[in-house]
């Protein structure tokens, strides 16, 4: 009730066991069921019309980006002649709602999907209850990351689209563009002109190290990483401008990943690579972080600074 009262409407997903009634079409047939009240006019409207609790996928293919227009949502559907869109405006919060479990006998509300409601906000509402909640994060979260030290290795114990999910957006690849999507980080070494090749030299005859040219790739930045260098890419997007506007980057991380798909592929970019940033705290920056991460699979690309006058390039060499 506390946590309905402090968020409802918005952006918080509650998991709870579900009761008899409830169809296992809703459950995915793990037993439990997600709840949420959107704070949107529009879909209250509908929800009070239905009289009746909705339940419905995203409006999106699977795995694909996340639309947050109606506009996103007849892209996506482009063959679908019998659909119908309720436009209730852009999405204001951008990302998906945060998706909490109640684990009431543990004492804790583990976070399974960072979102738009931070760990530190569901802390400030449950920490004085009696007994006493703990908000925490689930060990995937974490383990997938890479929070601080950079590292990232993919979960071994990642759910398959096989198996049933506690909560949507846990899969390592998701909210993926068509176009192959990479983190960027920059590599301390330099390219020499000796280790160089011409663009017109067959891909399969490049150095591995040095296989691809940063001509070749679209770029999302973030917070001016690669500011510096954003002529030396095909085209270059901007997320945000500083560490600072993570609140207005989640609003619109999905839009400028499918601004940068029809980008990549009008241009016939070959790989599409997002500004990789460091979090160390479960905020906003960190829900726009796994947002990317899963458009990315998690895989990570260097740009290597060539010297004398050598272009940058990406190294193809696996994270």
């Amino acid at each position: 009730r506390r946590l309905g009262a402090r968020f409802w409407p918005g952006p918080l997903s509650i998991i709870a066991k579900a009761r008899p009634c409830i169809p296992p079409e809703v459950t995915a047939s793990t037993g439990f069921v997600a709840v949420r009240i959107p704070n949107n006019p529009v879909a209250l409207a509908l929800l009070s019309a239905a009289k009746v609790p909705v339940a419905a996928p995203s409006a999106n293919r699977f795995g694909h980006i996340s639309p947050t227009t109606a506009e996103h949502v007849s892209t996506e559907f482009p063959d679908q002649e019998d659909l119908w869109i309720l436009d209730g405006g852009s999405c204001k919060v951008g990302i998906e709602s945060t998706v909490i479990k109640l684990a009431l006998p543990e004492g804790q509300v583990i976070v399974l999907r960072l979102g738009g409601v931070t760990v530190e906000q569901l802390q400030e509402c449950v920490r004085d209850l009696v007994p006493p909640l703990e908000a925490k994060l689930s060990s995937r979260i974490i383990s997938q990351s890479g929070w601080k030290s950079g590292a990232v290795a993919p979960n071994k114990d990642e759910p398959s689209e096989a198996h049933a999910q506690e909560a949507p957006g846990m899969l390592l690849t998701h909210y993926s563009p068509r176009v192959p999507t990479y983190l960027l980080r920059r590599q301390a070494q330099s390219v020499p002109d000796s280790a160089s090749t011409t663009e017109s030299e067959p891909a399969a005859k490049r150095p591995k190290a040095c296989s691809l040219q940063a001509s070749e790739c679209l770029l999302i930045d973030v917070a001016g990483t690669f500011a510096d260098l954003s002529g030396s890419f095909a085209h270059c997007l901007s997320l945000c401008d500083s560490a600072e506007e993570m609140e207005a980057a989640c609003s619109r991380v999905f839009a400028t990943l499918r601004q940068a798909e029809a980008e990549a592929e009008a241009r016939g970019c070959t790989c599409i690579l997002v500004a990789d940033f460091e979090v160390e705290r479960a905020d906003q920056a960190a829900a726009v972080f796994d947002r990317l991460f899963r458009a990315a699979s998690g895989q990570r690309r260097w740009l290597v600074e060539g010297t004398g006058g050598a272009k940058p390039r990406i190294t193809m060499r696996d994270s």
